[in-house]
């Protein structure tokens, strides 16, 4: 029944936020970020995920080390890694990524497997999905395909609909 209206929308979250809750500070950053009911605003977006952060909200971290990381990756890094260590399983998995593939930090399996495990503890598939990665490539771990394939069905049973080419490629 009633009419989307993103501006309308956005000024609701402008006063929650204006009021001190996390979570519309929060969506106050998304929107800038998406450029959804108001015109698109990097800076803005940073202003209030680190508002909502200090506030509380965990996840905001993790949106910060995404708008850091094309110019500065270790203020990334250092973001995830605060996400991460607060039990946040985007941050756990991005620091995770990083540390499986070696950017802005030195490759290290263990460190990699350490914060995707963690990361799946939280039911994330991509999480999951990387553990299989792992185990198939013997990346810190000894190959396994039956572990990978065991991962990869837990993402997908998680959505994680992207580890049904994985399980495919186990296959031949």
């Amino acid at each position: 029944g009633i009419e989307q209206n993103l501006q309308t929308a956005f000024q609701y979250f402008m006063r929650a936020a204006n009021l001190g809750l996390a979570e519309a500070q929060y969506v106050v950053g998304l929107k800038y970020y998406r450029g959804e009911g108001v015109e698109m605003d990097l800076e803005e977006a940073k202003r209030w995920y680190t508002i909502a952060y200090e506030n509380g909200n965990i996840g905001a971290a993790t949106d910060l080390g995404y708008l850091e990381y094309g110019e500065y990756p270790e203020k990334a890094i250092e973001w995830f890694r605060r996400a991460a260590e607060q039990g946040n399983s985007y941050g756990q998995y991005n620091l995770a990524r990083h540390y499986h593939w070696g950017m802005g930090v030195a490759k290290d399996y263990s460190e990699a497997l350490k914060w995707y495990s963690k990361s799946a503890e939280n039911n994330n598939p991509l999480a999951y999905n990387n553990i299989g990665v792992m185990y198939a490539e013997g990346k810190g771990v000894d190959i396994d395909f039956c572990k990978a394939r065991e991962y990869y069905t837990k993402a997908l049973e998680h959505n994680g609909y992207y580890a049904i080419s994985n399980i495919a490629y186990l296959r031949f």
